[in-house]
C-alpha cells in the first residue's frame, strides 16, 4: 500500500472529522490531532529551543 503524502493525510483528517460527527469546532479537532506531535517533533529539531520552535509554529509574532 502506497503512503499518503502531506496533502493526502491532511484531506484524512478532515474527511475522519466530518465522519466522527464531533461537536467541536475543525480548528479544535486539527489541534488535537496535530497540536501535540507537531510541537514535540519540531521542539526535537530544535533541540528543545522554545522560541524558535514558537517562531517556526506560527505562534509567536515580533516585529524585527
Amino acid at each position: 500500500m502506497e503512503s499518503l503524502n502531506i496533502q493526502e493525510q491532511a484531506v484524512k483528517i478532515v474527511e475522519d472529522f466530518f465522519l466522527s460527527r464531533t461537536d467541536k469546532d475543525l480548528y479544535t479537532f486539527i489541534q488535537e490531532v496535530l497540536g501535540r506531535p507537531l510541537s514535540e517533533k519540531v521542539m526535537e529539531k530544535n533541540k528543545g529551543n522554545q522560541l524558535e520552535t514558537a517562531r517556526i509554529l506560527g505562534l509567536l509574532y515580533c516585529k524585527v
